[in-house]
């Protein structure tokens, strides 16, 4: 009989800022705002703190573009929920706002954010009175960026050891800011359009996944000019003694890519 043993995870650094930042949010929204409602800026705080500061970064700046645009759909998709304006079913506002949702986050290229937009839309739809949806929504909205700020704040005066080596400053936050501008950005769609005209839809599909695998861990994995590689394997070059000092997670979906590739 074979002895299962248990061990618990030691508690690291990144759950004591969470639950300090989720604790400085609370007493904040308590005492300074006159207990308002801190749900979604707790949210936004355990989704804008990682590992590091750029794991943060992405995480939270997903959470909120997913609640930004999901929110705003939700205000004139619940007044047509609740209204029913031309005998349509409110059944029917409601997946249609949720397509809504998911297309133009898809349309961006926020494939990470449609998730936490779907929440903060049917949060809306399903649980706010008909008066004061509005104001309820925007303060929603504006509560997830103050939750992912605090998680961000902490990070940057108390960052990783990878941090510290790698420094965070002004000039890093524009840097990563602008990196994830352009992943939510139409330059997306204009960069499929483009590699439809050498590879089958399949293969664009590949691809795409492959660079936003790279391009959100590309510190981690130490590449530090990603679209280097991503067209080494477009081009079907030999990568694989490159790829030999990279993340073992990546080998297969690399070979099997490769390929994959037009010869």
């Amino acid at each position: 009989m074979h002895n299962i043993s248990f061990r618990l995870p030691g508690v690291g650094m990144r759950v004591v800022k969470t639950v300090l930042s989720c604790l400085l949010v609370a007493l904040v929204y308590e005492y300074l705002l006159g207990g308002r409602n801190a749900c979604f800026a707790c949210i936004g705080a355990v989704y804008g703190m990682g590992s590091q500061f750029q794991e943060g970064f992405h995480n939270g700046f997903n959470r909120f573009v997913g609640t930004f645009l999901g929110g705003l759909l939700a205000i004139p998709f619940y007044w047509l929920y609740v209204n029913t304006p031309f005998g349509i079913p409110d059944s029917v506002y409601m997946v249609a706002g949720l397509f809504c949702v998911i297309y133009i986050n898809l349309a961006f290229g926020a494939n990470n954010a449609i998730q936490p937009g779907t929440v903060v839309y049917f949060v809306v739809m399903f649980t706010q009175p008909p008066t004061g949806y509005v104001g309820y929504t925007i303060a929603r909205i504006i509560d997830t960026g103050v939750g992912v700020l605090f998680s961000l704040a902490i990070t940057m005066l108390h960052p990783s050891e990878k941090d510290r080596t790698n420094g965070i400053d002004l000039r890093t936050v524009f840097t990563n800011w602008k990196k994830l501008a352009e992943g939510h950005s139409p330059a997306h769609e204009r960069r499929k359009q483009y590699l439809k005209g050498y590879l089958t839809d399949e293969q664009v599909e590949r691809f795409e996944s492959l660079y936003g695998k790279i391009s959100k861990d590309y510190e981690t994995i130490g590449i530090e000019n990603t679209d280097a590689l991503i067209w080494d394997v477009l081009s079907g070059a030999d990568i694989t003694a490159t790829l030999e000092s990279y993340k073992t997670k990546w080998q297969g979906e690399l070979d099997a890519y490769t390929a994959a590739l037009p010869k």
